[in-house]
């Protein structure tokens, strides 16, 4: 799950069945909090748009050997995002994306081989509807309700409406803060991260020691 302020990953052993999940402030966050920033850093040169790609590309290799898990046992990394992340990893141009009338130069839906992994990107809706929203409407409500609303509320926000037959769905900038970016107390929901309090105490992600 490719956000714009963390990455979240299950890594599943197909041997074992065994979960494992892991979140990490995404390392892009040192050129701007948002996809606008993403954008416009792209904008002044090819090889700016290569380095955001390089540093997620960096940190899935970081992961990979920490947990001595050599390349070619990876069967396949499936990729959600929003637009602006999904393309950027994929190594596409996201000018377009900047400006009026936003539109894509790559719908998604595809495997790629990138540094001997085959990654599989989720498809793309539409401009700020990204391969994230794609993997939300799947959610069992959506399916089982006549009427049901989605919210995913981060850096960029994604709002699926399902009436009838009929799935909606629309984005907006809803600010770094709902991911951690940028404000003076607590932290991204990263490892660690406390997501839950109750009298007797409470829960991080990961069950990791807290750090808030």
């Amino acid at each position: 799950d490719l956000r714009t302020t963390t990455i979240h990953l299950d890594l599943i052993n197909t041997e074992t069945n065994q979960l494992e999940r892991i979140s990490i402030v995404n390392p892009q966050v040192k050129t701007g909090s948002d996809v606008i920033s993403r954008i416009l850093y792209c904008m002044n040169g090819k090889e700016h748009a290569a380095d955001l790609r390089e540093m997620i590309l960096h940190e899935i290799e970081t992961l990979l050997e920490s947990r001595s898990i050599p390349k070619q046992s990876v069967i396949a990394i499936f990729t959600a995002g929003n637009s602006v992340m999904e393309t950027i990893l994929a190594g596409f141009p996201v000018n377009s994306l900047g400006h009026h009338p936003f539109w894509t130069t790559w719908d998604g839906g595809d495997w790629q081989e990138i540094y001997q992994i085959p990654f599989f990107f989720l498809p793309l809706v539409s401009a700020f509807i990204g391969g994230d929203a794609v993997v939300q409407s799947l959610h069992p409500d959506l399916a089982l309700k006549d009427s049901c609303l989605l919210i995913d509320l981060g850096t960029n926000a994604e709002i699926i409406w399902k009436n009838g037959n009929q799935i909606h769905a629309a984005s907006c900038a809803a600010g770094p803060a709902f991911e951690g970016g940028n404000i003076s107390c607590g932290c991204p929901a990263i490892s660690g991260a406390i997501d839950e309090v109750w009298e007797e105490g409470f829960h991080t992600l990961g069950n990791e020691p807290p750090i808030g």
